[in-house]
């Protein structure tokens, strides 16, 4: 027995099971699993990428750098964008972000696992950076009567 080309009332497609007596339908929509940073986190480094994992294998061409969204303040932030289907990993590479700044992280809606599953709502959450405390090249950072030097 074979079955193959079912689809169920939502329009979830069937994989083919060749001599199987039973089968499975995923009506279950994908979700997200952990994130890093975590929701509403703080004091995040600057370079740290950011990390989306699913709970099940994701349709890649769903997964694109338009259906996710890093931004500040409402503007997009730049960044490289990946999907690792092995680990169900999203990847976004900002390049070096702003400190002690608020960000906001949407994965839209738009994205369908490997079955075609839709997630059911925009999955958001902000973290924060953390603060740079002196920002210099090198050399000696000193406090202002000179007790205390620190060379880098």
């Amino acid at each position: 027995m074979s079955v193959s080309g079912a689809v169920d009332r939502k329009g979830n497609r069937l994989d083919a099971v060749p001599g199987a007596g039973t089968f499975q339908i995923d009506a279950d929509p994908p979700r997200v699993v952990t994130s890093e940073p975590a929701a509403g986190q703080t004091a995040v480094p600057r370079s740290s990428p950011i990390r989306v994992v699913f709970n099940e294998t994701m349709d890649a061409a769903t997964l694109t750098r338009e259906a996710f969204q890093l931004t500040t303040g409402g503007a997009p932030v730049a960044g490289t964008f990946n999907y690792d289907a092995n680990t169900r990993t999203v990847i976004f590479q900002p390049g070096e972000l702003k400190s002690k700044t608020t960000y906001e992280i949407t994965l839209f809606s738009s994205v369908r696992d490997s079955v075609g599953n839709r997630m059911p709502q925009d999955f958001r959450f902000t973290f924060q950076t953390a603060d740079v405390l002196v920002a210099q090249e090198g050399g000696t950072i000193q406090n202002a009567d000179g007790s205390v030097a620190l060379y880098a």
